[in-house]
């Protein structure tokens, strides 16, 4: 995971999640009894869900993490983008996100589009 994760971006987390009343307050005072039985942990200053770096609801950073698992991975899709990130990831709505991100791309909406034009030609 370390070369998935660099110090940038583990410093970005690290910092939602401090600023996050949740996140935190977990930080500064620990993780609750409740919490554990929700699955939630810390490792190397950061917080976790199901071994997974939980993402507090910061839309800046989750766009950070899309245009960097999409984008700079080559424009993988939905799928694997999807697959991707939540190998690492955990935040309410992850899926829903990933998917209008992918979406709402114009350049994988164009070449989904051509690679349909020409199915569909082929296919006739």
């Amino acid at each position: 995971m370390s070369t998935v994760i660099n110090e940038e971006m583990s410093s970005a987390i690290f910092n939602a999640q401090l600023n996050d009343n949740q996140c935190g307050y977990m930080l500064k005072n620990g993780i609750n009894t409740v919490d554990k039985q929700r699955g939630l942990t810390e490792r190397n200053s950061l917080i976790r869900k199901a071994n997974r770096i939980f993402i507090p609801q910061n839309n800046e950073l989750r766009n950070y993490l899309l245009k960097r698992f999409h984008d700079n991975s080559g424009h993988l899709g939905r799928e694997k983008t999807i697959n991707l990130l939540s190998r690492y990831f955990y935040w309410n709505n992850i899926f829903d996100d990933a998917n209008e991100y992918v979406r709402s791309y114009i350049d994988c909406r164009r070449k989904n589009h051509q690679i349909n034009y020409h199915m569909n030609y082929w296919n006739h």
